[in-house]
């Protein structure tokens, strides 16, 4: 289809899909009240108004890095991090994703997904639980695979919370710098990578 003809339709919002019609060369919208795109955009063609919606996408992209950071952690671990690591993230405005905080009645799987692909970064919480869960594996291992591949900027960030074996640290994670709950020093200075902009 090179031509199209929707005016007087009284539409307002043109559907960003109008742009995925690549064989399209000709619109005409006359006599709709347009709100997006904006009526002085969809006058000006086809090429516009795709452009006007590819903007829209990336400053939506933009947008959705919503975390600073993405925790990864043993459940039997949930109540030390609940205690002790979220206040201070809170009191530093770190933003966070977290489980229990964000995944009700979802499909598990999507809400990590979107978790991981929406945090700056993935702090990895080592402990002597963390052998034990599958799920951590997965979601840094995930991290981890795309980081090798790739330049993302995305940082794998281990925090030991307890005295942990060596031999309890994932070998993925072994060569990794790591940071430690109980060193003050280090871990304010965790802190305020997490809280660059």
């Amino acid at each position: 289809m090179q031509k199209l003809c929707i005016h007087v339709n009284q539409l307002s919002d043109l559907p960003p899909e109008i742009g995925k019609l690549t064989d399209l060369l000709t619109l005409w919208l006359n006599n709709n009240p347009l709100v997006t795109p904006p009526i002085d955009i969809a006058t000006n063609g086809i090429s516009a108004i795709r452009e006007y919606f590819a903007s829209l996408k990336e400053q939506e992209t933009e947008i959705t890095k919503n975390y600073d950071v993405f925790i990864c952690h043993s459940s039997k671990d949930k109540d030390f991090i609940i205690k002790k690591i979220l206040p201070r993230l809170k009191k530093r405005g770190i933003t966070y994703w977290i489980d229990n905080e964000q995944i009700k009645y979802d499909h598990i799987l999507n809400k990590i997904e979107d978790g991981l692909q929406n945090s700056k970064h993935v702090m990895v919480c080592l402990s002597k639980n963390l052998g034990t869960s599958n799920w951590c594996r997965a979601e840094y291992g995930a991290v981890l695979h795309k980081t090798i591949k790739e330049t993302t900027g995305k940082k794998v960030i281990p925090l030991k919370l307890d005295d942990c074996d060596e031999k309890d640290i994932p070998l993925l994670l072994y060569d990794i710098e790591r940071t430690s709950y109980g060193d003050k020093k280090s871990y304010e200075k965790l802190l305020d990578f997490l809280s660059k902009p």
